[in-house]
């Protein structure tokens, strides 16, 4: 997957965190378990609801009547769970779920509505496998149910969503059977993962939400690109669906960092004499922004992001007070080399 910096600061790790920089008294190797048992945990909600989902999409004429609220949830339940996987790109998750190209995007609107628009092309989840990542991935999906500028008629577009479907629920069965088949194995595997690329852990805390945040809120708010509001490919179509990718990365982030005795929080405190201070700022922060996040999906927002603007700044703003908190004191204080290069927003 590729991460793209922007808005801030870019963040290029120099050295490597190494156990020393987690403080004499913090249990790295039990953080590290304990973080790689949660990923097996993901793993396997979202094999179960693209299971689910996909079970609603066998039956020919599902879209008939417009999306139905069993298949809406059920993709709503797909976007938490992914979010859970697409948060840590590194090491063995890297290598054995995000190059399968369920974490592509931005979306080839072009060559989707070619392929609904072309009646000698034959829908079949094999035929759509052999298409660009950009066309098959989870973004796809969303593009092809939400958007109100598909080509096609509406068998073609269930055909598409059908091997969507079927293409999703395989990748993520074989995956998840890999890693369950020997929970101690694939336990140990991801650990390593964290263990031995501590470093490269953090920077996929800190891109993925930074990324999520200028992609889902940014760009179609105009904030790039000379302030061109870009409402339809960069995020989820159904604007609701935009702020729930952004909340179920919050979700994960506040896990890794807030929650419990093995959290980044509770290694702040053991590092420095002011690290409980920035723990506790961070956990505070990330709170403020999950409950600007509840307060604008408890509102009916069937249009565009912008038609809430000031609400949905507001949760923008709140996403990158939490990331120049961890910039500017949480990686500092675990021992990791920094620099920052400012770029713009691409």
């Amino acid at each position: 997957m590729m991460i793209r910096w922007a808005f801030l600061a870019s963040v290029l790790f120099l050295v490597a965190c190494d156990k020393s920089s987690t403080g004499p008294d913090f249990p790295a190797e039990k953080q590290s378990t304990a973080w790689s048992n949660h990923l097996l945990e993901d793993a396997q909600s979202f094999n179960l609801s693209t299971t689910q989902f996909k079970t609603i999409t066998e039956n020919n004429g599902f879209l008939s009547g417009g999306i139905s609220t069993d298949l809406e949830t059920k993709f709503e339940m797909m976007i938490a769970a992914y979010a859970g996987i697409e948060y840590l790109n590194i090491g063995i998750i890297r290598n054995d779920f995000l190059l399968t190209g369920l974490a592509s995007k931005p979306v080839n609107t072009d060559l989707v509505n070619q392929i609904l628009a072309d009646e000698s092309f034959e829908i079949t989840a094999s035929s759509i496998n052999q298409l660009s990542a950009k066309a098959k991935g989870i973004y796809a999906l969303e593009y092809v149910l939400y958007s109100d500028e598909i080509i096609g008629t509406t068998e073609r577009k269930e055909k598409y969503v059908q091997a969507l479907a079927t293409i999703h629920d395989n990748i993520a069965k074989s995956i998840a059977d890999k890693w369950m088949e020997n929970l101690a194995v694939s336990s140990a595997d991801v650990s390593l993962s964290f263990s031995g690329f501590r470093a490269q852990l953090l920077n996929a805390q800190l891109s993925l939400l930074e990324d999520v945040s200028n992609s889902k809120l940014g760009r179609p708010l105009g904030l790039f690109n000379g302030g061109e509001q870009q409402e339809k490919e960069l995020q989820y179509v159904a604007s609701k669906k935009s702020l729930l990718a952004l909340k179920s990365t919050i979700n994960s982030f506040m896990y890794y960092n807030c929650t419990g005795t093995l959290s980044t929080a509770e290694w702040l405190k053991s590092s420095s004499d002011n690290g409980e201070n920035y723990a506790q700022a961070l956990i505070e922060k990330c709170a403020a922004l999950n409950e600007k996040i509840d307060t604008v999906m408890g509102d009916e927002l069937s249009g565009p992001l912008t038609t809430k603007r000031d609400d949905v700044m507001a949760i923008y703003t709140a996403t990158k007070d939490v990331l120049s908190h961890y910039k500017l004191f949480v990686i500092p204080t675990l021992g990791v080399t920094v620099t920052f290069t400012d770029n713009d927003g691409d």
